[in-house]
This record gives C-alpha cells, structure tokens and sequence, in this order.
C-alpha cells in the first residue's frame, strides 16, 4: 500500500512507515490528553494526539499523512530543491534554499523532515487511511534546517538531541496498538521499513578499577555492575583478554620456563597477541600460567537508546549519577606541581581591585558589535578599528563583528543604567579586542588587553548632608591618576589631546615618554545622543600591555626624613593658553639638587587679572637628607626657578 525511499542516506539513516484504515476521527481519551497537557503538547485529535504520545513516552517523534493525499503513495527522505515551495502545516509557505532534508511523494515536498509535516497531507475528518512514519535524521542537519527557517517544533527538539535507530518500529506498533484499543482504526498487517546501514552494537570493555580510578571511589564489583545492568547495559564478565598484558607479563621469562630458551628470541620480537598464537593458547591462558594477577575485565552492551556512550569514561559517569555525586569524597590531585596565576593575570587583577577601591563597578559584554558603532562613537574611515573580525555564524544581524574597541560596551551600560532611572554611573571593563593581520581572516587574530571606564551623575552618595555636585573632568582624571599610583606607574605628563569620541578641548593624554597611557575626557555630545544619552558623561581609555611595560618593577626603601623641609610659594601670572603642566617640567629642572616635589594649589581668573592671563600658584618644597637646610640656600634655589619661568613663559610675580 505505500512505498518507502531513502534518496538521501548520509541525512536519513532508517524510514519506516505503517498503514491503518477505517480511521475515525474522533477527541482522544481524557486521560491521554491530561498525559499531553502535563508535557506541554496540546491535544488535536485522536490520530495527532497518539502520535505525539509516543513521542513523549518513547523519545521517537512521529508524523501522520493523510493516505489519500500522498501522490502515488510514495515517501521519499530526499534534499530539497533549490526555490522548492514547502507549504508547512502552519499555513505558511517556504522557499527551500536547497539541500534540506523533505519528505516528498511522488509530485512534491510533504514536509520538512523531523520539524514540521506539510498541509497538504495532514490528518483531516475526510481522512480514512492514515500512514504513520518514523525515521531516524541526521541532527546536525534538522538543526541547521531548523535554524535557517526560523522554525522549532517538540519533534525538531528530540531529533537535534540524537533519536534511537532500532525505535522506529517499536514506535509505528505503539501507535498502532492505541488507536486500535480506541476502536478508532483497522491496523494493516507489516511494516515498511528501509534500513540501509543497521547500526551496529557498542560493546566498552572495562575494569572495575578503571571505574573506581578515575572517580576516585572504591565501589565493588557488585555494587558497580548492578547499577549497569539496572539502567539497561548488559554485562558480562569478558575472559579471554586481560588489561595491559604487556605490563602484567614478562614474555621472555615466560617462555623460557615454559619452552625453553629456544623461545626466548621469539617472545622478543613479537607482542603478545603473536607470541600466543605462535603457542597455541590465548591471552587468558597465558597470564593464568605465568601466575600474573590480572582484574577481571567486563563487557557492557550499550543499550540501543544511549548513543551518549562509547568508553568507559562514559560507565564511570553513569556509576557516579546513580549512586550520587556527593558520596564521592573530595581529595587534592597528586602531584608536586601548583597552579598558579600569570603575571599578566596578577597585573590585571590589581587593575580591579584599585578601580573598585575607587568605587567603580567592573561590567562584563559580549565581544561582538555591528558597524553601526563605528559611526556612533565617530571613528574615522581610515581608522584600523573599522578593520574588524567578520563572524561566519553571528548570534543577530547587528552583532556579526569582533570589537575593535569597548568604549561602545560601556557607554550602551551607561545608556542601559540611565534608561532605569539610574542616574549615578560608575563603570569600568578589561578585556580583550581583536585586530586582524589581515582580511579576509586567514589566521587568528591578535588580542590586545584594553581597559575602559565612564563616570556620570552624583560625586557624593545621595543624602541630606551630601553635595549634590555632578562628576566633572577632573574626577575622571583623579581616578586615573590614583590607578596609576596602585599600579607604580610614575613620572608620566599629561597634555592636551585628541580622541575620536571625545569633547575637543575637553580631552587629555596621560603620557610616559613616547607611551600613551590613558586617554582622559568627555564623550562629545553627538556621540553621547547617538547611544542614547542626555547628560555629560566622562570617559578613559587605555591600553593594558602599555601600563605593564610602563609600571615600575624594581623598588627601594626611602627611610622618613631627618631633617625639616622649607617651603616656598610661587604666585605668578602667565598668558592664558600657558599649560600648568609645561611650568611643572621648568620648575623641577632649575629647582637644583635640594628640590623635593611642586605642587599646583591655585588657578585663578577673574578680578584684577587681565583677559589673557591666568594665576597659577605653586607650592615647592626643599630639603636635605644629610642635614637642615638654610633659608639661603632655599631662597638661591626659589631665584632660579623664577628666572626660568619668566623666561621660558613671560611669567610674572603676582603681589
């Protein structure tokens, strides 16, 4: 009554079909479907309704045709063709790219195999004769499908996770025995059944020290082997072949107790399997004459529906899920060797640790992006972080690159935090992003460490007694400057900069000779409204290899001074565009040997300065370490600084 074809063998491995007639249609029984109910499936009508029974009972998905609505009454496990229309039992019609797997009839595709059968051919109450199928698909290949149309079904679900081959036919006569004691159909005698390649039995040949072993136990042989057979694996003592023989035997003392020296020359130059043929006994017999101790080594036959088990690895994981991974007791590996972090790991982590000392938050992203954040954050289209890694297989359309960069990461936080009414942002991420040697890939890309932060909102804790003052520049700058501090990085300047998504005139470069450091400053308004963002948000950048190479390796011990330190204050107007930080490196080189440090106090403008100048005001500290200083000698040191700002900036003492 129905044919059965296998057109495509590497993407169908059996296909088996029965017949019944005089099918009334008609509810199933209640108890069925509060069976269906409970598994989340909801109840159709007798014929469905079995069907997906014995899906759930017996792991086999299943799929009922209409008879008469099959042409030439043919199934056909077949690719599809490309520009195919498939027209599923949702009532939607799909184009097939080529190459899925259809059941097709004799004219046209019935369905998409394993997910979701056609309309066309599906069960109706004109429906007299019914063809039930099983089979057994390729997963990779349902899950592939599954995924390019966007369609996942209960039946889809099971065949990605691997079916049982040998289920098939015990599924076609469940269904069949239901809907028979139903009285709701005759069953026709036979079933179709097209097996190309039968699947051969798994037998894993084990020790029960090896199970013990490598779960750190010491279960008996009882105890091991009846678990094993209660979940369905038959065991049985294998005798003839012991573990390791090589090991457990010495061939040639062996063969020369037993046949002579003669035999010696043999057992040299042949293993054991030949050098026992050559005898005439087996393996077994040979390690019970030489009196070696050998364990008894057992056979299990896995039973047809664990395709997840093929080594004795695979028992031992069984043996511990069964008798529970809590009674298995806790012991340190052996071994004399400890692991430890890398000092790579060890910096990075010190990085953490000084940020959340700081009071900011760590954020972990994923590290994937589209090209709309190269025009978000504003990057230049010669700029190599519009060179980004393509995915083959991206997660959504609009993440299908690796970054480049993770200032987008934390600024569409920062956007996510004020979308929530979290007004007060204190972010920070590490991680790595990847650069291409080039395009398109041919070999792994490099990852380069990087480290982002963003500040926004309050400086204090909300409260009655707090100020209600917002973060600024200069907050940013702080938390970078007190990271370098914890990380003993040192004699750095900082200059006016540039950055790409940064507020021109508003951006510094934290700079150690020819190093940059860090990139300090406020995100520009368009790229701040382009993530989102409605208030001013401060920002740093930097790169991770770069403060390792910078930070100081090699320390020593400075005992307290002896002796007291004089101090000087040093007022003076300078042109406006005058860099605080230019003054600093003069003073320091004219302040001779007795100079201990300089520090910027005051900047002021306003009343009685000119439009184009400003007040700065330092305070420079003298001291020795052999003895106490003069005022002389501080006054002689305080002349040449002053000579070398004004000559080097115009500067003039400020009464």
């Amino acid at each position: 009554m129905v044919e059965i074809k296998i057109d495509a063998p590497d993407l169908c491995s059996r296909f088996s079909a029965g017949v019944l007639t005089d099918v009334k249609l008609a509810p199933s029984p209640e108890w069925m479907q509060k069976r269906l109910e409970g598994a989340g499936i909801r109840a159709i009508n007798n014929v469905v309704d079995v069907t997906n029974f014995v899906m759930v009972e017996l792991g086999q998905p299943m799929h009922a045709y209409d008879y008469d609505e099959v042409a030439g009454h043919v199934l056909n496990a077949r690719r599809a063709e490309k520009g195919e229309r498939l027209h599923t039992l949702d009532d939607s019609d799909r184009l097939a790219k080529g190459g899925e797997l259809v059941i097709a009839d004799a004219e046209k595709a019935a369905g998409l195999a394993g997910i979701m059968g056609g309309l066309e051919t599906e069960i109706t109450e004109k429906t007299s004769t019914v063809i039930l199928e099983a089979a057994s698909f390729n997963p990779a290949s349902i899950r592939r499908t599954s995924r390019a149309v966007g369609l996942h079904s209960e039946s889809s679900g099971r065949f990605e996770r691997g079916t049982n081959e040998k289920g098939t036919i015990n599924a076609i006569k469940r269904a069949a025995q239901l809907l028979q004691e139903m009285g709701a159909c005759k069953v026709c005698a036979g079933i179709v059944d097209v097996y190309p390649e039968p699947k051969e039995e798994i037998k894993v040949k084990f020790t029960i020290q090896q199970i013990n072993e490598r779960l750190g136990t010491n279960y008996s042989s009882g105890e091991i082997l009846e678990v094993l057979n209660s979940l369905g694996f038959n065991v049985k003592e294998f005798d003839d072949v012991a573990p390791e023989p090589d090991e457990v035997i010495d061939k040639i003392s062996f063969a020369a107790k037993y046949f002579g020296h003669a035999a010696k020359k043999l057992a040299q130059d042949s293993s054991v399997d030949d050098f026992v043929k050559n005898i005439g006994m087996t393996v077994g017999e040979l390690v019970k004459r030489s009196g070696a101790k050998v364990e008894a080594v057992y056979e299990a036959t896995v039973p047809d529906w664990r395709n997840d088990v093929k080594l004795p690895d695979d028992l031992s994981e069984e043996v511990a899920r069964i008798f529970g991974y809590d009674k298995i007791p806790s012991t340190l590996p052996k071994g004399s060797q400890q692991g430890r972090q890398s000092d790579f790991q060890n910096f990075t982590d010190k990085i953490k640790s000084a940020l959340t000392y700081l009071g900011m938050n760590e954020e972990i992203s994923f590290a994937f992006n589209g090209e709309n954040v190269f025009d978000k954050l504003r990057i230049p289209e010669e700029s190599e972080l519009r060179r980004a890694v393509p995915i083959l297989n991206p997660l959504t359309d609009d993440s299908h690159l690796l970054r480049t960069t993770l200032l987008n990461s934390v600024l569409e936080n920062a956007a996510r935090n004020f979308s929530r009414k979290n007004e007060t942002v204190r972010l920070f991420e590490i991680a790595p992003v990847f650069f291409p040697k080039n395009l398109p890939v041919t070999e792994l890309p490099d990852e380069v460490q990087k480290l982002a932060g963003v500040i926004a909102g309050r400086r204090e804790p909300e409260g009655w007694s707090q100020n209600s003052a917002e973060v600024d520049f200069y907050d940013m700058k702080g938390i970078v400057e007190e990271l370098f501090a914890k990380l003993s990085i040192e004699r750095y300047t900082v200059e006016p900069g540039e950055h790409y998504a940064m507020h021109p005139g508003k951006t510094a470069v934290f700079k150690k000779g020819r190093e940059i450091l860090a990139t300090v400053g406020e995100i520009h308004p368009a790229v701040a409204e382009s993530f989102g963002i409605s208030k001013k948000i401060f920002a740093f950048e930097s790169d991770v290899e770069t403060l390792i190479k910078c930070a100081s390796k090699k320390f020593k011990f400075e005992s307290p001074a002896k002796y007291p330190a004089i101090s000087r204050d040093l007022a003076i107007l300078v042109d406006k565009n005058a860099a605080a930080g230019e003054i600093e490196k003069v003073i320091v080189k004219s302040a001779g040997k007795f100079f201990k440090s300089v520090t910027l106090f005051d900047v002021y403008t306003g009343d009685r300065i000119p439009e184009d100048k400003k007040s700065l005001a330092f305070s420079i500290t003298f001291q020795s370490d052999e003895r106490t200083l003069k005022d002389a000698e501080a006054d002689e040191a305080f002349k040449n600084i002053l000579a070398a700002v004004e000559k080097n900036f115009a500067a003039q003492i400020r009464s």
